[in-house]
């Protein structure tokens, strides 16, 4: 799905594409950056972590964290379902 945030640096909207993945039982998130850039993050005891290679500032993982949230997640889709 594409999601939209705002870059915690220059305030811009970027769209980044997130894919639900199980890895070793756990629930992460691919997410793939406006410059093909990709990071893994996941949900630990309520706090978003990056967990690969490629680290993001805090900031931007908690604008994407924030867009991935269960609820928020729901009220995209219904307004998706309803338009």
């Amino acid at each position: 799905m594409i999601i939209k945030i705002k870059d915690p640096v220059g305030r811009n909207e970027l769209k980044v594409e997130a894919t639900e993945e199980q890895i070793n039982g756990r629930k992460i998130w691919r997410i793939v950056l406006p410059k093909n850039e990709t990071v893994f993050i996941t949900c630990l005891n309520g706090q978003w972590k990056s967990v690969g290679k490629l680290i993001i500032s805090y900031d931007l993982l908690n604008e994407i964290g924030i867009k991935l949230h269960p609820l928020a997640l729901i009220n995209t889709l219904n307004l998706n379902c309803l338009g």
